[in-house]
């Protein structure tokens, strides 16, 4: 029943909301492109090679696809199931903080927006809690969890964890996991080794290490976890040569050095915000927690490591902060204290005003950038031969809905092309009135249909053109 009560939040309405452009569309069309192609080596977009992420997570979200059918339900699914897993990981050590990870905002929309920043998080949790030999003790526990848990770290899933961590998001994964493994058994930075940590400071938490990997089985361990780890690459880079420098060059250094290659930079502090945001509904627990984290070197390696690195590199999305949520959510949990009864009603607010959000909001705001309708009102009129244009951006979830993939960017924008009138042309509203002449004699708006084409602000629009002068043109 519990286990039910966790999964709510994450799979109550998934499907509500269309595929929300640009990443959340990207993630959903590529891996309808490895269904229907059968190409599950090299992941392709709108038909070109995409080697921007590792596969996993196109592999998972595809397997949903294949189960539920082309829809949004499908293509979440796994990315609800792994959010869900990451609440019950640690469900299974710290009750309360599962609860405040569920009904943390930044969580739960990650929790339905599709990327690969939450399918790491699973795995970096689990590699922390089952493979790493974490666990919490004190007062939110079972009645006898204290006295007879006797759980011992597993190598083999630590080492397992890490691999498909890192066939998620590459070597990322190392940051999250074995790095700060590493620092915490290191004795540079220990007076001594000790075969038990944690309980700094009256610490909760209790640490076995299990990074270390010895004898034959030990090895034969890490040989596995690195060979599924490094498969993919070694595969795909023999498919494609000189892939390898593109991984180290692009996807490697100018994501750490690079503002300008992928246009996501932002001040040293950009996540001081967001983790604020995420646990706004516990406010009033936040010195005690920062106190603990502090205190506890097992939680501030976890989570403070990785942010430090992470804050200095150049490329940031709020996505890269979901591994770090867990250790803070543990934090929280830990500093409620025994006989508070009302911590709840926080993360109760938090959850009804997202879902209020996520039920009203595709009706209350018609320009989000989700294509669902227009791809429906587009597959009504389309017909075989007909041209489907695009000038405003890339629409990844009109591929996905219709299987089609239009003429977009450069060419489109063409005025040469343009005069030829292609049957159907998306575009922003503002764009309308630098369209030639002669298309917009004969264009007429097909969604959304309550917009003058005159009026402002400028939501995506779907036109069609055709023939016939007597059904009136836009002047």
């Amino acid at each position: 029943m519990t286990a039910f009560l966790l999964a709510l939040p994450f799979f109550l309405f998934l499907g509500h909301w269309g595929l929300i452009e640009p990443t959340d569309a990207r993630y959903a069309e590529i891996a309808r492109e490895m269904l229907f192609s059968g190409d599950w080596v090299t992941p392709h977009l709108l038909g070109l090679p995409y080697f921007q992420k590792p596969p996993l997570s196109f592999w998972l979200i595809a397997s949903g696809l294949k189960i539920f059918g082309i829809n949004e339900w499908g293509a979440r699914f796994f990315q609800a199931l792994a959010a869900f897993g990451t609440a019950l990981l640690i469900y299974r050590t710290h009750r309360r903080a599962a609860w405040i990870l569920a009904a943390s905002p930044l969580f739960w929309i990650h929790s339905r927006l599709l990327s690969a920043d939450m399918f790491l998080t699973f795995f970096v949790t689990a590699a922390w809690v089952m493979g790493y030999g974490l666990r919490v003790t004190g007062h939110d526990q079972r009645p006898l969890d204290s006295k007879v848990d006797t759980r011992a770290p597993c190598p083999v899933t630590l080492s397992f964890a890490v691999a498909l961590a890192f066939l998620t998001k590459g070597p990322v994964a190392l940051l999250w996991t074995v790095v700060p493994m590493m620092l915490l058994n290191s004795p540079l930075l220990w007076r001594e080794r000790v075969r038990v940590r944690g309980s700094f400071n009256d610490s909760n938490v209790t640490l076995i290490p299990a990074f270390s990997l010895q004898g034959r089985r030990g090895l034969l361990i890490a040989i596995a976890a690195t060979v599924l780890a490094l498969s993919w690459y070694l595969l795909v880079s023999f498919r494609n040569p000189g892939l390898l420098s593109y991984f180290l060059d692009v996807q490697l250094w100018k994501r750490v050095t690079s503002v300008e290659t992928f246009h996501r930079g932002g001040p040293i502090y950009y996540y001081l915000p967001l983790l604020m945001i995420a646990f706004l509904p516990y406010i009033r627990y936040w010195k005690s927690a920062l106190k603990i984290l502090w205190a506890d070197k097992t939680l501030l390696f976890w989570a403070g490591w990785p942010l430090v690195v992470l804050s200095l590199v150049a490329s940031k999305l709020p996505g890269y902060l979901l591994p770090a949520l867990v250790p803070f959510a543990i934090a929280i949990g830990r500093a409620i204290p025994e006989e508070d009864r009302n911590w709840g009603w926080g993360g109760a607010l938090s959850l009804t005003i997202l879902f209020t959000f996520w039920l009203g909001a595709p009706r209350w705001f018609p320009q989000l950038p989700t294509i669902r309708e227009h791809a429906r009102v587009l597959k009504q009129h389309w017909s075989p031969g007909d041209r489907v244009t695009v000038l405003s951006r890339k629409l990844y979830g009109l591929t996905f809905y219709t299987g089609l993939i239009p003429l977009s960017e450069t060419r489109a924008l063409n005025p040469a092309y343009l005069i030829l009138k292609p049957e159907f042309i998306f575009c922003e509203m503002d764009q309308v009135h630098s369209l030639p002449r002669a298309v917009k004699r004969s264009i007429q708006l097909l969604y959304p249909s309550n917009f003058p084409l005159k009026s402002t602000p400028t939501p995506l629009i779907l036109l069609s053109t055709f023939k016939s002068a007597e059904r009136g043109a836009f002047k």
